[in-house]
């Protein structure tokens, strides 16, 4: 928006000098890395041989997606910082490309059930990629300052929402299905030996953590979406009232997908002795004192003992 349109708003509505201040404010800094930084350590911690079940599975891919997406917001950090402050489209694609190769990997259990939600969630974002792609190819040189809402052109935006907006109702009813097979399970361990009632127990400790997660992530997401598909539409509102309400519930979901890593520690028993040694390890290479380290004890099942002394 140039100084002519700019002048010639209306200067008397609500939002305008906030606009006005923080229009031009650029990164987030501290959210970025923060984000980045706790997804990363849930991702971590989820490939520990203590931590190697179905649901941190499920809770290592979540964070591996809010970290990607950071990513996003990362990129436009350095935009701002290093370059000018508009690059073209096709920069967006070019970059993460370069990142695929570093997501080959040999130690996870690939089973069906796993793969089944790896082959979900690449169809949805392999899709929202090609057309991603084709609009960047389609307009190479459009001027975009490189945050995530603002590389959403043209078609792309209706149909990136509408997609969010369906794989968030998919994801509820899968995880409404997996609570009640839990619950269920849970009810039939009774019956069986106290192995089995461990085993249920703990993914029933990691499932309350991963619903937790899910359920704020999920939330921030499909509010986001209905908001831009179902209520800004109809409103009609000018640029700028149009930008507030989306960097508002832009900020509400960046901070949602903030919080894996404190929701795991105050959840998962489990998490919590894994991230209190964790950091135990890192406090004691910088301090000077005797390194003490605490004994942290995961109960297993026999079947994870079995699984470990295989490998």
């Amino acid at each position: 928006m140039n100084g002519e349109q700019i002048e010639g708003l209306n200067e008397n509505y609500s939002f305008y000098q906030l606009w006005v201040q923080y229009k031009d404010l650029g990164h987030s800094p501290m959210l970025i890395f923060t984000a980045s930084l706790l997804n990363a350590i849930v991702l971590g911690f989820s490939f520990r041989s203590s931590l190697r079940g179905s649901s941190s599975f499920l809770l290592a891919l979540t964070a591996l997606f809010e970290t990607v997406h950071q990513f996003g917001h990362l990129f436009f950090l350095c935009v701002s910082l290093i370059g000018p402050q508009f690059r073209p489209l096709f920069h967006c694609v070019q970059i993460p490309r370069r990142s695929v190769g570093r997501l080959q990997h040999s130690k996870v259990n690939r089973t069906v059930y796993l793969g089944t939600f790896v082959l979900i969630s690449l169809f949805f974002g392999i899709l929202m990629g090609l057309k991603y792609a084709q609009i960047a190819f389609c307009h190479p040189k459009w001027p975009q300052t490189g945050t995530v809402s603002d590389i959403f052109l043209f078609e792309f935006k209706p149909i990136f929402f509408s997609f969010m907006l369906m794989a968030n109702f998919i994801a509820i009813l899968f995880y409404v299905f997996i609570w009640v097979v839990v619950k269920w399970k849970k009810f039939g361990s009774q019956l069986h030996t106290n192995s089995i009632k461990s085993k249920t127990n703990t993914n029933a400790r990691l499932f309350k953590s991963l619903v937790v997660i899910i359920s704020i992530t999920i939330g921030c997401y499909l509010f986001n979406a209905m908001v831009r598909l179902f209520v800004l539409p109809p409103l009609q509102l000018d640029q700028v009232k149009v930008w507030f309400v989306e960097m508002f519930f832009g900020i509400l979901l960046n901070v949602g997908v903030t919080l894996n890593a404190p929701v795991l520690f105050i959840c998962s028993k489990d998490y919590r002795k894994c991230f209190v040694r964790e950091f135990t390890l890192v406090r004691s290479k910088f301090s000077k004192g005797p390194k003490i380290f605490p004994k942290v004890i995961v109960q297993r099942t026999q079947t994870e003992r079995n699984a470990v002394q295989k490998r």
